[in-house]
């Protein structure tokens, strides 16, 4: 709480003489029957914890994890670390892109067959087959983001859409051995290093994939380009007429994003030792498209939120696995109804107004302060005003040559 400090009498007021019905307070409303003391005005600010002093919170906890739990605890946590990355992918196309793209899937399998043939049939080793996958998925996010980009609404969902669909069909009846068939490509090696348990050493790696994708969002958004790209999903004839290039932003948008799905794709490639062509299959994305909206769509923090919850429901539903596609469904339709802004948006908007009440309490004195009126001001006390919960000896007000009333001596509020 900060309490705003004492400006020159006479800079503010409304003008008014003597003890008018209406006169004006520094926030600009009105209060009837008030003598308003601009300094002694005092403004509720909530400390506001930023959402990357949560996420290093959250980081040191999963770091201190694989102390404290056992192996069904770490690979729960590392499943939703892979799939955090690549909603906030997703997001910020969805969200903050405005692109309406559906195959980001795609790119999730080509950074984890393009890893997956590396493994298998070359030498490299895991710390350069998994950022030349991400680099190879960002390739292909470039060569689609061109064409699609050129269309809008569902053109645009069908394209890509259609595009996941027929590389599904693709990897699943190749022959070639590019990428197995229905059986998929494995197994590869696991993820080691510095004498860590497997499982530990994968939690690790995924932590650090994690960190950066969500400080590379983060950079991204508060740049020039991710400011010129809000403007665009705001207003794109807006933007344009404002000299926004809108294809090369969306493109360089794409091509980030499939970065970063490829990525995640890699590294789960390994964390799962196989890569088969299921993670093609809409009950997957379906599944994601759900985290998203539960979580915030267009919210830094919400894909993570959602992808935790849903990922540990989706744990827990793994007996209704007849089921699961259909409550997926239904709860996309009740988080579009009832929570528009998934639970970051939802309770950002919440504590909104609760600050903006406490506010304006603190600043009237008292939720009622506006009721309160000369008449009424202090009982048996004609000459005293109530100001909320202070009182003001009318003999001691003088009038300033600009018509505002104020305290007279040194101690003036």
């Amino acid at each position: 709480m900060t309490i705003q400090q004492p400006r020159s009498p006479g800079t503010e007021g409304s003008g008014t003489t003597g003890l008018d019905s209406t006169s004006q307070n520094t926030a600009g409303r009105a209060v009837t029957g008030h003598v308003v003391d601009s300094a002694s005005v005092i403004r509720l600010h909530p400390r506001r914890y930023s959402s990357l002093a949560i996420l290093l919170a959250i980081t040191v906890l999963m770091v201190i994890v694989p102390f404290v739990s056992g192996a069904y605890v770490i690979g729960l946590l590392t499943l939703i670390l892979i799939f955090s990355v690549v909603n906030l992918a997703w997001n910020l196309l969805l969200g903050y892109g405005g692109v309406f793209s559906f195959g980001q899937l795609a790119f999730f399998a080509v950074g984890g067959y393009t890893a997956a043939n590396l493994d298998l049939h070359t030498s490299l080793p895991l710390w350069l087959t998994i950022p030349a996958a991400a680099v190879v998925g960002g390739l292909v996010g470039l060569a689609i983001g061109i064409p699609s980009l050129r269309l809008y609404g569902p053109y645009m969902v069908l394209f890509t859409l259609a595009f996941q669909l027929s590389l599904s069909a693709l990897v699943s009846t190749d022959a070639s051995g590019l990428t197995g068939g229905a059986a998929g490509l494995g197994p590869l090696q696991p993820i080691e290093f510095w004498g860590l348990e497997r499982q530990q050493a994968t939690l690790y790696v995924g932590i650090a994939i994690f960190l950066v994708a969500y400080a590379g969002i983060a950079f991204l958004l508060r740049s020039p380009s991710g400011l010129a790209l809000l403007a665009v999903r705001d207003s794109r004839e807006a933007a344009e007429a404002r000299g926004v290039n809108l294809f090369r932003h969306r493109v360089a948008l794409f091509t980030i994003s499939a970065f970063l799905t490829a990525l995640a794709g890699a590294f789960y490639a390994h964390y799962v030792g196989v890569i088969v062509p299921t993670v093609l299959g809409l009950g997957l994305l379906l599944s994601l498209l759900a985290m998203l909206m539960l979580g915030g769509l267009g919210t830094q923090f919400g894909p993570v939120v959602g992808t935790f919850v849903l990922v540990y429901l989706n744990d827990r539903l793994s007996s209704t696995e007849e089921y699961r596609q259909a409550i997926w469904g239904a709860l996309i339709v009740v988080v579009a109804l009832l929570l528009p802004g998934g639970i970051v948006g939802t309770t950002a908007r919440l504590f909104g107004r609760a600050r903006s009440f406490l506010e304006d309490w603190m600043q009237d004195g008292s939720p009622s302060a506006a009721d309160d009126t000369v008449d009424g001001a202090h009982e048996g006390s004609p000459n005293v005003l109530a100001l909320g919960s202070s009182t003001v000896d009318l003999a001691d007000l003088t009038e300033s040559p600009d018509g505002v009333l104020e305290r007279a001596g040194p101690d003036q509020c």
